[in-house]
């Protein structure tokens, strides 16, 4: 992406953030850009998931110096899609601690990951499949189906512990502004 683009999503994210904040959890309607122009193949896949589950996460979110693949400002949740060309892991744990130090918790997906497919439901899935990530932060973080949660509980922070390059607390997930 050139940098005309990264300045009209910040100008963007500027104008609509004050919507963003005060909205209900699941937002705004995200779609405020033309994101599938903007894309990879990777993030194209992930958004078609993120959408069918009806995951609260907006595109290309900026924070500090850093655009975070798909994020929730209120609960300071990061989803990162690592792909093979791109992915550093030693610059990704400084990117994320400095994230992690302003209150973000960022889960990682790789471009692999994202493109597995695996029986739905079971422990291999939720573990190995971007979609199964995506649907732990789901449930853990969108959605308060006390039964769905507990029980699965085990097989969804298992995927999230798994999913994070640095350590830091799963559990703190409150709105970000309460």
């Amino acid at each position: 992406m050139n940098i005309n683009k990264f300045n009209l999503i910040r100008k963007t994210y500027k104008q609509v953030m004050p919507d963003i904040i005060l909205s209900t959890d699941y937002g705004i309607d995200p779609y405020f850009m033309d994101w599938i122009g903007i894309f990879t193949p990777i993030e194209k896949v992930a958004w078609d998931i993120i959408r069918y589950y009806g995951i609260p996460v907006y595109p290309q979110f900026p924070v500090l110096n850093y655009f975070i693949d798909f994020a929730n400002p209120n609960y300071k949740i990061g989803i990162e899609l690592d792909g093979k060309d791109f992915h550093d892991k030693d610059k990704d744990i400084i990117r994320d601690n400095k994230l992690c130090d302003s209150g973000w918790r960022i889960f990682r997906i790789s471009g692999s990951e994202m493109m597995r497919q695996r029986e739905v439901g079971t422990t291999e899935w939720r573990m190995n499949t971007g979609d199964g990530v995506l649907s732990a932060i789901n449930i853990f973080y969108f959605k308060n189906e006390q039964y769905v949660y507990n029980n699965y509980m085990q097989d969804i922070y298992a995927a999230l512990d798994k999913h994070r390059l640095i350590d830091f607390s799963i559990y703190k997930h409150r709105r970000a502004h309460e």
